[in-house]
């Protein structure tokens, strides 16, 4: 499957979805096995709630079934970091690498009932840091998230989220992007993790 759009930066094509499926397999680019996108709502804002975990991520990922109703799945994902640099530090011209050695592991949890569903999704992440010293630094981050829908009649639902974790900002709607997974502390010279929540039911 591959899928694009014209949302990229100066309305450029942008892709969106790029990847394939074997057995119980897949890899490319597809929903973070950490993100539930069947519970986000339908908005006026194409970035959805504010909370709202939506990330489309490069991964290789393993479904399985375990009994009837049942949904596991796991996944290495790409590692992407939004990082903040403090202007005290950058004025002194310093340069501070980021380099993942390792991939962020992501698990997924689904019950599929008659009345709708339930998930509960977690992510583990490896973040790799050059510190103001020069020497390289491990923070590591933990996200989990509950997230489902619950059906009352004909079309009517009501879907709900809530997420929160530590260097995860980058999957907490209109957080990401702003480099709040980790900062770095000018005083100190470290990276710390930054924590975050949020959620909403619709």
């Amino acid at each position: 499957r591959i899928e694009t759009d014209f949302r990229g930066e100066g309305n450029s094509l942008r892709l969106r979805h790029a990847y394939g499926e074997y057995w119980r397999f897949l890899a490319g680019q597809s929903w973070s096995t950490f993100t539930d996108v069947t519970t986000l709502p339908v908005t006026v804002d194409l970035e959805g709630p504010p909370s709202g975990n939506s990330v489309r991520t490069p991964q290789i990922r393993y479904t399985v079934s375990p009994a009837d109703g049942w949904t596991t799945a796991i996944a290495l994902e790409a590692p992407k970091v939004d990082a903040t640099v403090s202007d005290s530090a950058e004025a002194e011209g310093e340069t501070f690498e980021n380099f993942q050695g390792f991939g962020d592991i992501a698990a997924r949890f689904r019950r599929n009932t008659g009345w709708g569903h339930l998930t509960v999704s977690t992510i583990f992440r490896s973040i790799t840091l050059r510190n103001q010293g020069g020497e390289t630094q491990l923070v590591p981050g933990l996200g989990l998230q509950l997230s489902g829908r619950i059906d009352i009649a004909g079309d009517d639902e009501i879907l709900f989220q809530a997420i929160g974790g530590r260097a995860i900002s980058r999957f907490v709607g209109s957080l990401g992007g702003k480099g709040l997974d980790v900062i770095l502390d000018p005083l100190t010279g470290e990276w710390s993790a930054v924590t975050s929540w949020g959620g909403y039911v619709t």
